[in-house]
Order: structure tokens, then C-alpha cells, then sequence
């Protein structure tokens, strides 16, 4: 659907953040620094590809949008071979990283209590 999907969600999930934030001023520095980042590395990037595949590479180029996606371009196989040891293997993962929000609402419960050590509180 486009060249280059990393640098597009990258993109979408910075520009989430300063929408969230509800601030102009890092929309802005996104725009320029990811536009400055883009508008160096993608080239580079693209000239080396078309070293390794040649005119494969022009003809998808051509084809295929480099940042924006086409969602026209989109297709998928029939049927989707899955291994079971790597759905596995990213549900504990996933089951992994789910405990550290739970672990720190429990610190941040505990440091409340007057009994929590407090070396470097500020005033």
C-alpha cells in the first residue's frame, strides 16, 4: 500500500501524541523534523534498493506510493499459514508487558503510604 509503512505509522502514532497533548507546538517540530528526517534518509534509502533490484525496484516504485498509502494496492493471500509457537510466544510477551502498568499503579500506591522511604523528596 505504500513504500515505506514504518516511516508512515511512526508518523501517524508522533502526530497521535501531539493531538493528544493538544499541542500546535510539537505537531509543528513533528512536521519539520520528521519532514527533514524523511525528506534525507528515504532517498538514500531508495537509491541503495535500486542498486540491489534495478528495474524491479523503478517498476515498484511507480506502482506503489511512498509515504501515503493506496489503499487500492492492498491485497492478501488466500489462506494465512500460522505457527501456533509464535502466537505463543508473543501472548506471554504481550502478557509480560500488560503487568507493568499494574506494577506501577501498585508503586505508585505504596509511595503514598508514610511509611515509604522518601531520600530525594523535593519541596
Amino acid at each position: 500500500m505504500c513504500r515505506n509503512p514504518l516511516y508512515a505509522g511512526t508518523l501517524l502514532m508522533a502526530f497521535s501524541v501531539a493531538v493528544f497533548l493538544q499541542s500546535l507546538t510539537l505537531f509543528g517540530a513533528i512536521i519539520l523534523v520528521g519532514g527533514l528526517y524523511l525528506w534525507i534518509t528515504v532517498p538514500i534509502e531508495e537509491r541503495r534498493l535500486k542498486a540491489v533490484y534495478g528495474d524491479r525496484f523503478t517498476a515498484y516504485c511507480r506502482r506503489v506510493p511512498r509515504l501515503l498509502p493506496n489503499p487500492a494496492l492492498y491485497t492478501a493471500p488466500e489462506t494465512i499459514n500460522v505457527r501456533m509457537t509464535g502466537i505463543r510466544a508473543e501472548f506471554l510477551r504481550m502478557l509480560q508487558w500488560s503487568g507493568v502498568p499494574i506494577i506501577c499503579y501498585f508503586v505508585e500506591h505504596l509511595r503514598m503510604l508514610p511509611w515509604w522511604p522518601t531520600p530525594l523528596s523535593l519541596p
